[in-house]
């Protein structure tokens, strides 16, 4: 099971590359959705026991956040970024593989 989704997420990461993240804006997305998607990991997988819900938990809360977080500047300014998105949400590819090393290192232990 380990092993599709460690692909999956390489696979997003790729793609993530085409993402022109210079721009001081995309990386503040990018530091978000990594602190999010670390934390609801580490958050859910202490309660469940389940990488599979830990993972696909944070992916959705992150990218529900920064929905959330475009729809509120459209609301605010009309300044809807779908690029913004995308730099939230690429910041799982690199903050899940890490907490999946981080959570053995670390050999957190579930109640």
């Amino acid at each position: 099971m380990k092993k599709p989704i460690i692909i999956l997420l390489l696979l997003i990461s790729v793609q993530g590359f085409t993402q022109d993240i210079r721009e001081y804006d995309k990386q503040l997305h990018f530091a978000v959705g990594t602190l999010i998607s670390t934390s609801v990991y580490f958050v859910v997988y202490y309660h469940t026991g389940s990488k599979f819900l830990a993972v696909s938990s944070a992916i959705v809360a992150t990218a529900i956040v920064a929905i959330g977080k475009e729809i509120y500047d459209q609301i605010d300014y009309g300044g809807f970024d779908f690029k913004d998105i995308k730099a939230t949400v690429y910041s799982c590819s690199i903050s899940i593989p890490l907490s999946l090393v981080l959570g053995k290192k670390f050999k957190l232990k579930i109640n």
